[in-house]
């Protein structure tokens, strides 16, 4: 038998050391989230009676449980048991009967481990019951709820679609998830249920929830245009709030923003499970259209703006930033939906009908030196232009500065007109008064379409003629399109091995 007689009296579920740490570090270097922190509410040591009612229950390690108990003196448990919980007066012979129901029920507070761990004096025992329970339940057994505790698991690219889910249109409270979706005017509304119908039972995979906490709901009187699914489950936002950092409660506030795990995981893994994040956060709070090139998020925490941002820059998707959305450049649409994508139903909708089409945004791919004379300068008289007209002045040969600035000017189909591209990233009033200077021309902005233009027969002649302007992506042909589809709904649906 194991005995203890110098206990730690200090030690309580208040103050226990055990819950300031993110991870557990056992034998071999092993590492796993700290499922005890996670979950243990410190606020049950303040109620009079029942102090157990608000812990989760490991469910499969009753026989673990027994093995364990059977080393150490069971008056120091009932010591420790009384100390750590305040329940000063509970009699030893209530304690017995506790713990035989346990047995019996198979379902063992998750407090209860950790008294196990303190008087063995072995934090490693948490890891051995972590590592071995089936799920977590409630203490009459009805709830469900299976928490990864691997990093490689906790990082799981369904799972994470579903956190990005959880940041957007939604939140977390106190013993509830939250999530709203809708369509304007009550268009397309089946498609909306079928989509959290299939976010339901992705729920229920990737996180052994139980189905009946997982409820979808119509809306009513001035919100009978949306759907609402809600998940119950105290332990489940308890996790989510640990381990992903999502805020309970209001989260912008408290400034939403990636989970900093995502920078633990191997590098080449990082792309693929922050598109699924972002696929995640779209299909909750984005938008693709089917008629024009737009697609973006939106979001009013500025933390997590700036996060995506810096993931889109790095992977090359060009974007303009508003107060509270994130506007993918035309040019960049379908970079962008085969980076992060769709599996929204209703939103797959508009991806396949876009993609299908040809842009109309064009983009200039660099000089056509075809039309350059023997030295290398710009041709003017074989082309029948004038570099000089008036108060314009052209340039007479290439140089750095010019193919930069060109780059944000696409000549229009009118000879007189060429369109200023405003939306992107690193256009500024300085970047703009530069492409005036440059040109000796004038930028004014339509009152209508707020598109941003030159008019300046000269000078969109001249980049006509000098520059080449291309379709800024390709439309994907049909088989390129079943499959892309096929990728986009298949991430949804239920592994059933």
């Amino acid at each position: 038998m194991v005995s203890n007689k110098d206990l730690k009296k200090e030690i309580n579920l208040l103050n226990d050391p055990l819950l300031n740490s993110k991870f557990l570090r056992g034998a071999q270097g092993r590492i796993i989230i700290n499922l005890y922190a996670a979950l243990i509410d410190k606020k049950i040591i303040y109620r009079k009676k029942a102090k157990l009612v608000g812990s989760p229950f490991l469910v499969g390690i009753s026989d673990l449980f027994e093995k364990y108990m059977d080393k150490i003196n069971f008056e120091d448990f009932c010591v420790l048991y009384r100390q750590y919980l305040n329940v000063p007066h509970l009699p030893k012979s209530n304690i017995k009967k506790l713990i035989e129901k346990w047995i019996k029920n198979d379902r063992i507070p998750f407090p209860m481990i950790r008294l196990i761990s303190i008087l063995h004096e072995n934090d490693e025992i948490i890891i051995t019951f972590i590592t071995n329970f089936n799920y977590l339940t409630d203490r009459n057994g009805q709830s469900k709820f299976k928490p990864p505790y691997l990093l490689k698991d906790i990082l799981n690219p369904k799972r994470l679609y579903d956190i990005g889910v959880s940041m957007g249109d939604g939140g977390i409270f106190n013993h509830e998830q939250v999530i709203s979706d809708g369509s304007l005017e009550g268009k397309e509304l089946h498609l909306v249920e079928e989509y959290l119908q299939s976010l339901k039972s992705l729920k229920i995979e990737v996180w052994g929830l139980s189905p009946n906490s997982i409820n979808i709901s119509p809306g009513k009187g001035e919100n009978r245009n949306m759907i609402k699914l809600t998940v119950s489950n105290r332990w489940f936002i308890h996790y989510l709030h640990f381990v992903y950092d999502l805020p309970v409660g209001d989260k912008i506030k408290q400034n939403l923003g990636i989970p900093k795990l995502i920078n633990l995981a191997p590098e080449k893994e990082r792309k693929l499970l922050m598109s699924c994040l972002l696929r995640g956060l779209c299909d909750s709070d984005g938008h693709y259209h089917s008629g024009s090139s737009m697609a973006g998020l939106y979001t009013a925490s500025q933390k997590l703006k700036g996060q995506v941002s810096d993931f889109l820059k790095e992977n090359g998707i060009r974007h303009s930033l508003g107060k509270e959305e994130i506007r993918v450049l035309s040019e960049n649409y379908r970079e962008f939906a085969e980076l992060v994508g769709s599996s929204h139903p209703r939103k797959i909708k508009n991806l396949i009908r876009r993609l299908s089409l040809e842009p109309k945004a064009y983009v200039c791919k660099g000089l056509n030196i075809l039309k350059l004379d023997k030295e290398g300068n710009f041709d003017f008289m074989s082309n029948k232009l004038r570099c000089r007209l008036g108060n314009i002045n052209l340039p007479k040969k290439p140089s750095e500065k010019l193919i930069e600035l060109s780059k944000y000017i696409v000549p229009q189909k009118d000879d007189n007109k060429s369109l200023i591209k405003r939306e992107s990233t690193d256009m500024n009033e300085d970047l703009m008064k530069e492409i005036q200077e440059y040109f000796s021309c004038k930028i004014t902005k339509n009152p209508t379409s707020g598109a941003y233009l030159i008019h300046n027969s000269p000078l969109t002649k001249f980049l006509r003629t000098f520059f080449i302007y291309e379709k800024s992506w390709q439309p994907l042909n049909p088989e390129e399109l079943n499959k892309f589809q096929n990728k986009m709904i298949q991430f949804l649906e239920v592994n059933n091995d």
